[in-house]
């Protein structure tokens, strides 16, 4: 069973002009990059490998894309929608990150996201360059503007018997690393955010890192830690 992981970033709905998606994206996307290869935006997905293509990470190619990509159905243009843009950093698929982001939504029926699906081949940011990883994960907070952001586990829902992430506004449970914005950390309760020591001021949310390492679903320990958390923050 391969364990995998998400970065993942919902930001609320607000309404942006395309050079402002275009700054966003490309913000996110040079941080990426910044990081080194493994996560570097360096291919366009096709609908097969023999049709990808090389990106060249420029701020007006982004915006191009992001031109492109309106949602529309015929001559009917969707502008409360986001906008989609997706890369990936390399062709062998364990080592290979996808990122994508949707950005310009105004609909209130859905969240404006960044989700970069972490390679699974001995990623540096599992061991070796953790702290680079959170330090990525907290440079891309006051870029998007997240309410709620968090790296996920590809069996931790299961494991828990919790079928979404987020529910009545609130998360379901604690992540690895977690940042909620002010207004979800009240809906928790500040209170509870502040008893625990593990917690830190970012912005005007808080950042917390539940552990030094990922969430290891097989490991009974990070089990009950993760359990013992959500529950202090009346999640679970």
């Amino acid at each position: 069973m391969i364990q995998t992981y998400d970065m993942i970033f919902w930001a609320r709905p607000h309404e942006l002009d395309i050079d402002e998606m275009t700054d966003v994206s490309y913000r996110i996307l040079k941080e990426l990059e910044g990081y080194g290869e493994e996560l570097a935006p360096k291919y366009l997905p096709g609908k097969k490998k023999a049709d990808t293509k090389e990106f060249n990470l420029e701020r007006e190619n982004v915006k191009e894309l992001l031109e492109k990509n309106v949602n529309k159905e015929g001559d009917t243009v969707f502008l409360d929608l986001a906008r989609h843009v997706g890369f990936f950093s390399s062709l062998k698929d364990e080592l290979a990150s996808n990122v994508s982001i949707r950005v310009g939504n105004r609909s209130p029926l859905f969240s404006n996201t960044v989700v970069i699906k972490l390679p699974y081949g001995n990623f540096s940011g599992f061991d070796l360059r953790r702290d680079d990883l959170e330090s990525l994960f907290k440079r891309i907070i006051p870029i998007f503007n997240p309410y709620f952001a968090f790296i996920a586990n590809s069996f931790n829902n299961r494991r828990l018997s919790v079928d979404r992430f987020c529910k009545d506004d609130k998360p379901t449970y604690v992540h690895w690393l977690n940042y909620y914005d002010k207004a979800t950390a009240e809906a928790i309760g500040i209170k509870k955010f502040l008893e625990l020591g593990e917690c830190e001021p970012l912005g005007e949310g808080y950042f917390l890192k539940l552990q030094d390492v990922p969430i290891n679903v097989d490991n009974l320990e990070h089990m009950e830690l993760q359990r013992r958390v959500s529950m202090q923050l009346g999640l679970l």
